[in-house]
């Protein structure tokens, strides 16, 4: 299809006006091109026919777009130096002011604002376990300067484009925030996280001995506070405007030195792990006693710098304790008699004595020895039966109301008879107890006031007081004491006497009891 075209001249002249305004009319249309674009348009009868229209479309698009850029930049223009007024008196996007947002607000407007949020300030002090605090600005007096004006005088108007794109445009401390020193001071004071009830002081893990080995305890981080570090946390975050203190993230607790995987705890262990088949078994006749490091790893002292020793005290402490337990020296025993009587003994100097130095000594080396020892305990004084009934199988039994002797050796009667003790009426009475035959002597003489009597076998007991042959009588027990006793003595037959003294060892318990 053809299309007729008019005006022919007109066109030409518009073809060429367009040319030269795509190139700025810095260039000439060679005759070539010129010759070329008009060969599009063909003549017949006179009358001229385009042979294509894109041409003529692309001149048309290229006026449109030229329009639309002019309006774009008017419009840019406009927007541009509105907004240049409107920074003149307003803050930049994303200023704060002690992290206080007054983005767009004027000055007038942002101290106003400010001003509340100051009025509602509240910090909150967040702890451990989910302990919340809070101090109140309005309990110590908080307030501000009101001088914002020097903020707004560092934005430059015409640089307000830049905030949008700069996320960095905080302002910081920029207005002098205040307090009542005092006042803050007694607010802190007053919190609950130092009250001595809500305290927990924080410690490093413990070693205890478990299944047979040492294992590490967990720390515990507690809840002390470290009150200098809060107060200066305290003062910046009320001068930043900090709603949110987190006191764990900030440092403000005292924490433990050291955690159950620190590497000195790991090595403390594996160091108590060579003590742990210590063993001390205490062999008491016929009864053991073990003492391992369920009881032996507690004497073992760690300091806060994770030093190990041996802590003797402890030692001692369980020595004392262990020794008050089986000691029998001087304690009353409580008995049946052979006659079948429940009787009870008071002291006396017979039984068993742990050396208690001498004991805590041996048992410091045996655990630094890693020993596993079957022994005694260390001795002061031994009775001659076992530690648990030290009066069960060997002893001479005086009973001194019915003035009757039995002496028992290895568990059976190996003798037995009547006696006189001391004199009831003289107010010579032979004392109760438990004592220890010191030794026993032939052919001695008795030497008191106002006597002198020889004798075949002397077996004494309780100091001058004991057991012999008195040949001056004739009788023996009954209620003889009572009136015509001894000086304090238990008189004897001399066969009984004699029997005994054969028979019985240094030592051996003596029990008398009314």
């Amino acid at each position: 299809m053809r299309y007729y075209v008019e005006n022919h001249d007109e066109i030409m002249t518009d073809i060429n006006s367009e040319i030269e305004k795509k190139y700025n009319g810095s260039i000439m249309i060679s005759r070539k091109e010129r010759n070329k674009r008009k060969k599009s348009i063909r003549f017949k009868g006179g009358r001229r026919y385009k042979k294509s229209e894109t041409g003529l479309k692309k001149i048309l698009l290229e006026n449109c777009n030229s329009k639309y850029f002019t309006v774009i930049v008017l419009v840019s223009g406009m927007t541009y130096i509105c907004s240049n007024m409107y920074f003149k008196y307003h803050f930049y996007t994303g200023t704060t002011i002690n992290c206080i947002n007054v983005s767009f607000k004027s000055i007038e407007d942002a101290e106003k604002y400010i001003g509340d949020s100051i009025d509602n300030y509240k910090l909150i002090l967040k702890g451990r376990g989910e302990v919340i605090n809070v101090i109140d600005g309005k309990d110590i007096a908080l307030g501000y300067n009101y001088e914002i004006n020097s903020i707004k005088e560092k934005q430059n108007e015409i640089s307000w484009i830049k905030s949008f794109f700069d996320k960095d445009t905080q302002e910081g401390n920029n207005i002098l925030i205040t307090y009542d020193e005092k006042l803050l001071n007694n607010a802190i004071e007053c919190l609950d996280i130092f009250k001595e009830d809500n305290i927990i002081t924080p410690e490093n893990p413990k070693f205890i001995y478990s299944n047979n080995e040492f294992v590490i305890e967990d720390e515990i981080y507690g809840s002390k506070i470290d009150k200098d570090i809060l107060i200066e946390k305290i003062k910046k975050s009320i001068l930043d405007g900090q709603e949110v203190l987190d006191l764990e993230k900030e440092g403000c607790y005292e924490n433990p030195e050291y955690t159950k995987s620190s590497e000195k705890a790991l090595r403390i262990k594996d160091i108590l792990n060579q003590y742990k088949d210590s063993k001390v078994i205490y062999n008491f006749g016929n009864s053991e006693k073990v003492i391992d490091m369920s009881v032996m790893g507690k004497w073992i002292n760690i300091d806060e710098s994770y030093n190990v020793t041996i802590n003797r005290d402890k030692v001692m402490a369980f020595v004392n304790e262990f020794a008050d337990k089986y000691d029998t020296v001087g304690i009353w025993r409580t008995m049946y008699s052979t006659s079948g009587r429940m009787v009870t003994v008071p002291g006396g100097d017979y039984g068993f004595k742990i050396n208690r130095e001498a004991e805590t000594e041996e048992l410091i080396k045996n655990l630094k020895g890693n020993d596993i020892v079957k022994r005694e305990p260390v001795y002061e004084q031994k009775g001659i039966n076992t530690i648990i009934n030290d009066i069960e199988k060997t002893c001479v039994e005086i009973d001194l109301s019915n003035q009757h002797l039995w002496f028992y050796k290895d568990g059976s009667i190996l003798a037995e008879g009547d006696l006189v003790s001391g004199s009831i009426a003289n107010g010579t009475i032979t004392p109760e107890g438990t004592y220890s035959l010191k030794y026993k002597d032939k052919d001695s003489v008795l030497v008191g006031e106002g006597y002198r009597s020889p004798v075949d076998f002397w077996m004494p007991f309780n100091g001058n007081i004991g057991m012999h042959d008195a040949g001056w009588r004739y009788n023996f027990g009954g209620k003889i004491y009572l009136t015509n006793g001894s000086h304090g003595c238990i008189n004897l037959p001399h066969s009984l006497a004699k029997n005994i003294f054969y028979n019985i060892e240094e030592g051996t318990p003596v029990v008398c009891y009314y």
